[in-house]
């Protein structure tokens, strides 16, 4: 068993830093068959149980959403960051490009490091993220039959 990296995450827009102290790990629906897993940091408490409802209704995230500043990265089925949701500040950014880390998704278990190779320059905002995490994925709710 690999030791538990500390779980931190950190937000910068505009040179000020934002401390992402609330953080959860869930698997969603991929796009393609699959399932991949998401790594959602916040500044403000997660409201799981409407996350979880989210998930249970159709595998997606979809229709959980609040005004946090908050990092979203989802891993793809390589352990790969692949997608970035993020908000602060009035910004929202979807974006698949600029993410590095090293991640391991196993046994119900997401961690390791992500951030962005180069800050994004978003409306004049300057932004970026350091994310570090060890954390316990939920896994996809399967509907029963």
């Amino acid at each position: 068993n690999a030791k538990k990296l500390e779980t931190t995450g950190s937000l910068v827009v505009n040179n000020k830093t934002t401390k992402l102290a609330n953080f959860v790990a869930y698997q969603v629906k991929a796009s393609s068959d699959g399932v991949e897993t998401v790594i959602f940091f916040s500044d403000k408490p997660i409201n799981t149980a409407k996350l979880k409802a989210a998930l249970a209704k159709d595998g997606t995230d979809s229709g959980y959403f609040d005004f946090s500043s908050q990092v979203k990265v989802t891993i793809d089925k390589n352990d790969k960051p692949s997608f970035l949701n993020l908000y602060a500040d009035g910004a929202s950014i979807n974006q698949n490009t600029n993410l590095v880390g090293d991640v391991i998704v196993e046994d119900s278990r997401a961690r390791g490091t992500v951030k962005l190779s180069e800050e994004i320059d978003f409306a004049g905002k300057k932004i970026n993220f350091d994310l570090s995490f060890d954390l316990d994925v939920i896994p996809l709710a399967t509907k029963s039959e």
